[in-house]
């Protein structure tokens, strides 16, 4: 799949205001429901996933959160965005436990599991690279094409140990997907790897 056939213009928001991130993901996730790309459930599908298995991720200055659902409740691919000129609080994806302050909001709705596999590799090699993630936070126009011009050229750099974390976490968010609960976990290609993503994530 290609990148851009996920980012849609129509979708992105800039510096709103929200005063907790129930209130901003209810936001974003109705936004692709009222333009038909996704079913009726979608909102509430996100929403409840994301209290159950909380997304946020500790860049440094800027954090982001990438709430999804299952692609059964997606019509049409899309990625919303949000960037918030006030942050709010959200659950670590790497530590539920711990909480940090969000800026932005990455909305998934894929709705083919192998678009899942091509996608988020390379939207999550992109993260660790801070000029991207300020440009996109900082940017009330051109959004997309620094995401585009991220993921399709490579213009992230790999930064060491942050880079290897973000590329696993990455990997991590496939198998949640491929493996929603631990009963489904023995179906999993490769089992130990699935019990290791289960343990860190909590399925």
């Amino acid at each position: 799949m290609n990148f851009e056939n996920i980012l849609r213009e129509d979708l992105v928001f800039t510096q709103k205001h929200f005063e907790s991130k129930k209130d901003a993901i209810l936001f974003l996730a109705e936004q692709p429901k009222e333009k038909g790309y996704v079913y009726e459930i979608f909102t509430n599908a996100v929403v409840e996933r994301e209290e159950k298995y909380p997304t946020g991720l500790y860049l440094g200055e800027i954090n982001v959160a990438i709430p999804y659902t299952e692609t059964k409740h997606v019509k049409q691919s899309g990625m919303a965005i949000l960037t918030l000129n006030k942050s709010v609080i959200l659950n670590r994806m790497d530590d539920p436990s711990q909480t940090i302050l969000i800026h932005i909001i990455f909305l998934l709705a894929v709705a083919e599991l192998n678009e899942y596999i091509k996608f988020l590799p390379k939207f999550m090699d992109n993260l660790p690279n801070k000029k991207v993630v300020k440009r996109i936070y900082n940017g009330k126009i051109g959004i997309l094409r620094v995401l585009s011009l991220a993921v399709n050229k490579g213009i992230a750099k790999k930064e060491g140990f942050y880079w290897k974390l973000r590329r696993l976490i990455g990997t991590i968010f496939y198998w949640m997907i491929v493996t929603s609960s631990p009963k489904n976990c023995k179906y999993a290609e490769n089992y130990s790897y699935c019990s290791l993503v289960r343990s860190i994530t909590c399925l």
